[in-house]
């Protein structure tokens, strides 16, 4: 039984319609670099949330998550929309043969995750040589953290989490990818704009255009409270 088994996610993201489809925007833009998509792994995919974006590009679909309960409300979301298969695992152990799937992709789980590299390791095992991943982290070191850490006058290693969740730095996720075995292909920053004063004075669509604009730009300073990479394994697809 996952912790979250009774989370009700659908209540999670009532009002945050622009974090939603900022992450979708992302997840899409990166299904876009890839020449084909083939199986397709959602890890701690949950309530199938990001589904409906790759499923025009997947042949075959398996969404994985901790929570029995999380996926039942996945098959019922998404009946009628797309075929997908249902499997109980974490990031960290999947019951999966090596070399499974064509791609992965893993959002808004590594909050959860202490030890980002035997997660990635664990991706990169059920992915097919050649095959893709795309992996968004909590960005520990964006802009609001900066300008409150400065203001704080406290040390990088100070920047602190809340609640129980983990954020991650993007330039060591970097070096995690890397090391197992990944190219990565492109990075992104995402929900740049995600502030209460801003969502208050614009319009959605708005914000949203700026967020299409910006993404690529400003992962050059990881400004956004989301980081997004698109890796390769290493090897012939």
């Amino acid at each position: 039984m996952a912790h979250y088994d009774g989370y009700d996610y659908g209540a999670f993201w009532q009002g945050r319609e622009y974090e939603d489809r900022a992450d979708k925007m992302a997840v899409a833009a990166l299904l876009s670099r890839i020449p084909s998509v083939g199986s397709l792994a959602d890890i701690g995919g949950g309530t199938g949330r990001i589904a409906k974006v790759y499923k025009e590009r997947a042949n075959r679909i398996t969404i994985v998550d901790p929570s029995s309960e999380q996926l039942k409300h996945a098959k019922k979301s998404l009946v009628g929309t797309l075929y997908a298969e249902f499997s109980v695992g974490t990031a960290e152990r999947m019951p999966f043969s090596d070399d499974t799937f064509d791609t992965a992709v893993c959002t808004r789980v590594f909050h959860y995750i202490h030890d980002p590299e035997k997660a990635i390791r664990e991706i990169y095992r059920v992915l097919k040589p050649g095959g893709y991943f795309i992996l968004e982290i909590p960005n520990k070191y964006h802009f609001k953290n900066r300008v409150l850490r400065i203001l704080r006058g406290k040390r990088d290693d100070d920047v602190s989490s809340r609640n129980s969740f983990v954020n991650h730095v993007p330039r060591d996720i970097s070096l995690i990818l890397t090391t197992i075995g990944f190219t990565i292909i492109e990075a992104r920053s995402v929900s740049n704009f995600r502030s209460p004063v801003l969502k208050r004075i614009f319009p959605t669509e708005f914000l949203l255009s700026l967020e299409g604009a910006f993404q690529k730009p400003l992962r050059g300073m990881w400004f956004g409270p989301s980081a997004y990479f698109l890796a390769r394994k290493h090897g012939p697809l």
